[in-house]
């Protein structure tokens, strides 16, 4: 029976604050409070959660409020003290199919922080977008893609991490080019990949985006997210990413 698990994105009114800059600068990092307060801290939320009957947790990066060593130590402690494993640390920011080499260069460094904030925190996959830039006739982006992707992997692999992308975003969505990144890019596997095949998870649908168009056996694991009702009780609701 395939393993349930859940998102912190699925909790984010539940979690309030976010904390968006892709630097995982050691430290507090800067709040902003767009779903309000919140009633959970992060450090609660293994045990929420396995209160629950789920024992597998993916963490968006913007749920971090703090990378430091003694932080990170902490959240591992309550993720092994709750039963929980931490499958999945979500980079939701960064553009690694840049125009510009610079701020290319720049995120793909930004991101290597959170591979080594995920090796930290057990987690044993990275979910990094394959890139924002939208695709273009010539290629280009799809081949940044590629090299930034094919270097955040070595720098992972060293680290005993999986990075996987998603079907998700300007560049990705499309099947056309989020089968050539998987193509050319060895060692990535892919997220979320179940919006072509409602027959096999029809709670999780997302057509609009095109989906992709064959069922690669490289697929990682697939996402539906589950929502917290008024009672606390969890409902399965369709992908909105």
């Amino acid at each position: 029976m395939p393993e349930l698990a859940i998102s912190t994105w699925s909790l984010h009114r539940t979690l309030g604050p976010v904390y968006p800059a892709l630097d995982a600068h050691t430290g507090v990092r800067a709040a902003e409070t767009p779903y309000g307060d919140g009633v959970l801290k992060l450090l609660d939320v293994p045990a929420y959660v396995a209160e629950m009957g789920i024992h597998a947790l993916e963490i968006c990066h913007f749920h971090f409020p703090r990378t430091d060593a003694g932080y990170l130590a902490h959240l591992r402690r309550t993720l092994d003290a709750a039963g929980v494993r931490l499958m999945t640390l979500l980079v939701d920011a960064g553009d690694i199919a840049a125009a510009d080499v610079g701020a290319r260069e720049r995120d793909i460094h930004r991101i290597e922080g959170w591979i080594d904030v995920a090796q930290r925190v057990g987690a044993t996959r990275v979910r990094v977008v394959a890139g924002t830039t939208p695709p273009d006739t010539a290629g280009r982006a799809v081949h940044a893609s590629i090299s930034g992707l094919t270097a955040l992997v070595t720098y992972a692999r060293a680290r005993g991490v999986e990075i996987i992308t998603e079907n998700w975003l300007a560049l990705a969505a499309r099947p056309e080019q989020l089968l050539a990144i998987l193509d050319e890019t060895a060692y990535l596997t892919l997220a979320g990949a179940i919006r072509r095949a409602p027959e096999r998870f029809p709670v999780c649908q997302q057509p609009s985006q095109g989906g992709i168009l064959r069922y690669d056996p490289n697929i990682s694991f697939a996402q539906l997210h589950l929502l917290p009702d008024s009672a606390g009780r969890l409902l399965a609701a369709p992908c909105s990413l």
